[in-house]
């Protein structure tokens, strides 16, 4: 398939490797008596912060300003991370979902601005905070999404149901209840203004909340004739103002466009621009190749050692074997004054009389010359 370039389009990506975050983590870590290996198993991002989900009941809080890393521990430590979501309100909200149905939230204090006077500043540094939300799953977490201002959580399982909890900071309180149970396994969750959208296997949904209720609209009139793993968001602007709008995956590279009361607005087909040349995007940072060395000077890949070349590699030393003595030959081989000497594994006939002072010993007769 032809490729072109992709500098005329104006589409441009770095290579950036994460190997100053992978460096901080270490590969294994110590449970008693035994020790496990850790394995990453989702990620989640701001502007100032990562959020790494460990398969050991550990989140990683990278610091991208300062280069630090902070480990939240949730209270379930023997269950996988299978799903990690940030928000940045007031404080960084951090929801964590794992496989045995368990939703861990961290709430952890932002620093406070430079410009601002000691005064004015709490005397004692808040810490961070833990709510555990149990007993409302029964299977993995696979989906979680937070509104704005961080005060509800929106949790969705393997088995399709949907839990909403609230927050109360000053109370130091949760509530939760379910919302809406569609029996299949959430795939992803999108809010906006009291109206959740959610995308199962089976089909996509917009649960909106009115008069202390949550009524649930199907986007379409047909579900999906298989179960397939396709998400939904919601798009909006502020700057531009107007109603959001819902942009469903369908199969056969289908995506719908749809409004908040399910209806489609506009079907957008991706099977031709597939099927033509796709565009590169240009590399800013490409890595220098040696000439004539192959693969060796090829950018490593994250998380991989990069392998020595054969010309940067030490020399291996030399063992010396210790010469072994001479041994006179009996019988024939001593009439004939012929001497074996084993050097380096081969056989060297020598004329003349014995050696002079050699033990004595048995030897083996010499080989034929070929």
């Amino acid at each position: 398939m032809e490729v072109s370039g992709g500098v005329e389009e104006g589409f441009v990506r770095e290579w950036t490797p994460c190997s100053h975050i992978l460096n901080l983590i270490p590969p294994r870590i110590q449970n008693g008596l035994f020790s496990n290996e850790l394995c990453l198993t989702c990620v989640d991002s701001v502007s100032e912060y990562i959020a790494l989900g460990t398969n050991v009941g550990l989140v990683y809080w990278y610091d991208r300003k300062k280069g630090n890393i902070q480990r939240l521990r949730c209270e379930a430590a023997t269950s996988p991370i299978t799903f990690v979501k940030i928000v940045s309100t007031v404080d960084y909200m951090v929801g964590a979902g794992n496989a045995a149905g368990q939703v861990t939230v961290f709430q952890i204090p932002k620093e406070h601005p430079e410009n601002v006077p000691d005064t004015f500043k709490p005397k004692v540094e808040p810490k961070v905070e833990r709510y555990t939300i149990g007993d409302l799953h029964k299977t993995m977490i696979t989906a979680i999404e937070w509104s704005k201002n961080g005060m509800k959580l929106f949790s969705g399982d393997k088995n399709g149901v949907i839990i909403m909890t609230e927050i109360d900071f000053y109370m130091h309180l949760c509530k939760s209840m379910e919302i809406v149970n569609e029996d299949h396994e959430i795939v992803q969750m999108s809010y906006h203004q009291n109206t959740l959208l959610v995308s199962s296997v089976y089909r996509s949904i917009v649960c909106e909340r009115r008069d202390s209720r949550w009524h649930v609209t199907q986007i379409g009139k047909k579900e999906r004739k298989t179960l397939c793993p396709l998400g939904a968001v919601f798009q909006y602007s502020y700057a531009c103002g107007g109603a959001a709008q819902v942009y469903c995956a369908r199969p056969g590279l289908r995506l719908w466009r749809a409004d908040r009361q399910g209806n489609v607005l506009q079907t957008l087909l991706f099977k031709e621009a597939v099927s033509n040349p796709l565009t590169v995007a240009e590399l800013l940072n490409p890595a220098t190749r040696g000439r004539g060395r192959g693969k060796e000077d090829e950018p490593p890949r994250a998380g991989v050692p990069r392998p020595v070349p054969r010309h940067a590699r030490p020399a291996r030393a030399l063992r010396a074997r210790p010469a072994r003595p001479h041994r006179r030959l009996r019988g024939r081989h001593a009439a004939q004054g012929g001497i074996v000497v084993r050097e380096q594994g081969r056989d060297l006939r020598a004329g003349g009389p014995a050696l002079a002072g050699a033990p004595r010993g048995r030897a083996r007769p010499a080989r034929p010359a070929r």
